[in-house]
């Protein structure tokens, strides 16, 4: 599935100063830019509409047409989505209203998380786990968690990696790793300091990133190869980061799921070896 407004955000960096000043009129007022014809665009942007034809086609779409349609789409999505009714937890809140609410919560940051995921790039991590040498995991807090159950999945079908629940091993880590590697970078904000530090030496090791996180303008995901957008999703009485780490373990899933399915035929035995037997 294409994602309009994500794929706009990923080509703005190497974008052109016209193109540029389309995209951000496009994220500012996208409602604007999927109700408007390409002629209603160019006036509102001050943008040529060649500039938006050829802005359309550089990031994946047939044209104007099939961009507005996918944009459109999106934005309904979106819609049906986000729910007004939404509060966040509060002390009067009984046990069956706690229950209730985080388990919303963590179904809308699912359903966000399919929304934005880009089957492309997807498609493109997934090769690059299969093609590495060795594959090392990156996260402190609620991301070390995620890490750690990405490190046993990979564990089972023998992939090699390295994980390291110190931050100070993981930055060890990262110095060893290259382009023949691959890190997956797991960082909700893209901004915790021990996680930037490791994913800029990575970048200075030339070793590719995926970085599972925000759609921001953080520093993990400019230094990143590739960007899994999770949805942020977590309120003020939920710092514990649990909307999110529901997330990131289910992109994990996808990954781990994608990639032992196209390998499927030789990893048979392997998972059959490595299932426990419980009694």
């Amino acid at each position: 599935m294409k994602n309009a407004l994500i794929l706009l955000q990923e080509y703005s960096a190497s974008a052109s100063p016209a193109e540029q000043g389309l995209i951000r009129f496009i994220l500012n007022a996208p409602e604007t830019a999927a109700n408007s014809n390409i002629k209603q665009l160019s006036s509102l942007s001050y943008t040529s509409q060649s500039t938006i034809v050829r802005l359309c086609t550089k990031i994946g779409f047939s044209g104007y047409r099939e961009f507005r349609n996918v944009l459109y789409g999106e934005l309904e999505a979106l819609k049906r989505i986000i729910r007004d009714d939404d509060p966040e937890i509060s002390v009067s809140d009984s046990i069956g209203d706690i229950a209730s609410k985080v388990t919303m919560a963590n179904i809308k940051s699912l359903e966000e998380t399919l929304h934005l995921f880009d089957v492309e790039t997807i498609d493109k991590c997934v090769s690059l786990i299969d093609g590495c040498r060795t594959l090392g995991l990156f996260g402190v807090g609620a991301g070390l968690v995620v890490a750690r159950d990405a490190y046993m999945k990979m564990l089972r079908i023998n992939k090699p990696c390295v994980f390291n629940d110190d931050w100070h091993n993981q930055r060890l880590q990262a110095q060893n790793l290259g382009k023949e590697d691959l890190a997956i970078v797991i960082s909700y904000s893209g901004r915790t300091r021990e996680v930037v530090d490791c994913t800029r030496i990575l970048a200075k090791n030339n070793c590719p990133i995926i970085a599972i996180t925000q759609n921001d303008a953080s520093p993990v995901a400019q230094l990143s190869s590739y960007n899994i957008y999770i949805p942020s999703t977590e309120q003020v009485l939920r710092s514990g980061a649990m909307s999110s780490r529901m997330a990131q373990m289910n992109v994990i899933d996808v990954l781990y799921t994608a990639y032992a399915f196209r390998k499927f035929d030789g990893l048979k035995q392997r998972l059959a070896e490595t299932y426990i037997q419980k009694e």
